[in-house]
């Protein structure tokens, strides 16, 4: 009961699209990127997905993006 009450108050998720399209703008802002690079582009992208996405899936969908 008390996590239907918080869901209330916590920031709408972004979905897997969402996410997708901000991860990629960080990307090609950098440039030319690897796989070394991941932790770089996830610390880039936290920032503006700041409650909206947890480090769990912005780590997996930058290793998608770059895979």
């Amino acid at each position: 009961a008390e996590i239907g009450i918080l869901e209330k108050y916590r920031p709408e998720q972004l979905t897997d699209e969402g996410l997708k399209k901000i991860a990629q703008e960080v990307i090609s802002a950098i440039g030319e990127v690897n796989v070394k690079d991941i932790g770089r582009i996830i610390g880039q992208v936290m920032p503006k997905v700041k409650g909206q996405a947890d480090g769990g899936r912005v780590s997996a969908i930058v290793k998608q993006l770059l895979g």
